[in-house]
């Protein structure tokens, strides 16, 4: 990877479009991240917290940059078109088809969040492995748009779980049910690490299931066999019962207890030589009724109740709130790291916010790397490390390791960028040395007069890709400025007493 692990990338010139677009291919084992969701409010920090100051608009307007990105998943992501398309539409909007346009006037327009996630997706899809996971923390607000265009990025094979957490012990609503959930996407690719993951046992469930106890402790009766019949060893008699004679086949529990040695060469002993074994050291139980033997498991051997894709909400350790409006408890994302990752793998967080997914990969003993646009996030990485690490240190013996904050976007080392004066070059030759403005009327110009300038403003995603980069004269690149291609064609139309001399770019 070409990026150093523990490192933060922080600030206005850290947006994560452009932080992913500076992360070489297939370099990330886990992204765990926890997006804006649209829901329409603005977000600010408690005064006295440690995260004051820390604030967010989650409000999404329909504007002409919006507009360039829905066009360029027309071209390159049909399917994403598609989604927002549908979007707009059900908020109200008009899909203008002969134009390539959306039309919506939504202060909080569901497409234009979509539009906004849609390149983030694409470059999360592009710097995981094959074999990586993705979990995506999102609330009622958009989780059903999001589903879509996960699925219009991922693929509908790549989702594994829709998780429900329960994130608040009670609240009412008025004419409806409390909302108390939030929901959690799960995604992988083939291959994906997955660690199955377990809590304690219920009292209740302990005292019903394992009511037997001898001097190695509680334990439950269990079966010797399992459903069909077969041809070999396990489907032989043994003691002078056939389990055919019930459909079934013998199986011998790979789970012993402590006070019970397996043998070195236990995997090269038949189905009723490991039989034989658990009857002599007494942990197969012969019932009074019936004639079928039992296995004795012990509540030792268990490892507790799998966890399932209902999560009650995670407890949260004492001083663990910063005041971060939307911060989520670390043991939350410590489940998560464990489940779809292993010691040494690499998880990255595109939305850092107040660093919880990067203190649950160190206290696991990850790599990781964040970014987040909010300069407020080193801060409150800082504080946390020193809360967190050093308290991990004080346990371990282990010292605490340096974080390296970087406030500009790396550089991908797979593919390295066009060098600028052949891009000029290239964009020159299929210009043919005119100015990209339609409406411009310069004339003569040399390859020296013109400057390259964004299609899609950097500022607001715009890639630096050749697709989205041009020629214009000085006039109109100070005209341009930051505006959208569209928005500025649209006045440079407007200054114009005839149609233009050609067909507009694109």
């Amino acid at each position: 990877m070409n990026i150093k692990n523990r490192t933060i990338f922080v600030g206005k010139n850290c947006d994560n479009l452009h932080v992913m677009r500076g992360i070489d291919s297939a370099s990330i084992d886990l992204i765990a991240t926890d997006p804006p969701f649209n829901s329409k409010r603005s977000f600010n920090a408690p005064l006295g917290s440690r995260a004051a100051g820390q604030k967010f608009d989650d409000r999404w307007v329909w504007d002409g940059i919006t507009d360039v990105w829905y066009k360029r998943y027309a071209k390159n992501h049909p399917p994403v078109k598609e989604v927002i398309e549908a979007a707009a539409v059900i908020e109200g909007g008009e899909v203008d088809y002969e134009r390539r346009q959306i039309l919506t006037g939504r202060t909080n327009s569901m497409a234009a969040f979509l539009c906004w996630m849609a390149p983030r997706l694409i470059d999360m899809k592009r710097i995981l492995k094959p074999s990586g996971s993705l979990y995506l923390h999102c609330d009622d607000s958009a989780n059903s748009y999001l589903r879509l265009l996960l699925d219009a990025v991922f693929g509908r094979n790549a989702f594994r779980n829709e998780i429900s957490w329960k994130r608040t012990g009670g609240r009412t609503g008025s004419n409806r049910w409390g909302r108390v959930t939030d929901t959690i996407f799960y995604y992988a690719g083939p291959g994906a690490t997955w660690n199955d993951q377990f809590e304690p046992h219920r009292a209740e469930y302990i005292e019903n299931a394992y009511r037997n106890e001898d001097q190695h402790g509680r334990w439950q009766s269990d079966q010797l066999t399992a459903s069909g019949q077969s041809r070999g060893d396990s489907g032989k008699p043994w003691r002078g019962i056939d389990p055919n004679d019930r459909g079934n086949h013998w199986r011998a529990p790979e789970a012993f207890p402590s006070h019970v040695p397996m043998p070195d060469d236990w995997g090269d002993l038949s189905v009723r030589e490991k039989l034989d074994y658990l009857d002599a050291l007494g942990l197969v139980h012969w019932p009074e009724k019936g004639v079928m033997p039992r296995f004795k498991r012990y509540l030792s051997t268990s490892r507790g109740r799998k966890i399932n894709d209902f999560w009650p909400n995670a407890p949260s350790t004492k001083g663990e709130w910063t005041g971060w409006v939307t911060q989520k408890p670390v043991s939350l994302y410590e489940r998560i790291i464990r489940a779809s990752s292993n010691e040494g793998d690499i998880v990255f967080d595109p939305f850092a916010g107040c660093s919880t997914t990067i203190i649950a990969a160190e206290r696991l003993n990850r790599q990781w790397v964040g970014c987040d646009i909010d300069s407020m996030a080193e801060t409150i990485l800082a504080e946390r490390m020193d809360q967190w690490l050093n308290e991990q240190a004080m346990e371990t013996g282990r010292g605490r390791r340096p974080v390296e904050v970087r406030k500009s976007p790396p550089r991908r080392e797979d593919m390295p960028p066009m060098p600028k004066q052949e891009m000029k070059e290239v964009l020159y030759r299929k210009q043919e040395a005119q100015c990209a403005n339609p409406y411009c009327s310069s004339k003569g110009l040399r390859i020296v007069d013109f400057h390259i300038d964004h299609e899609l403003p950097k500022s607001r995603g715009g890639p630096d890709d050749l697709w989205n980069r041009m020629l214009l004269c000085g006039n109109c690149n100070t005209r341009k400025s930051d505006s959208s291609w569209d928005d500025f064609l649209n006045e440079e139309q407007k200054r114009q007493p005839h149609p233009p001399r050609r067909g507009k770019r694109g």
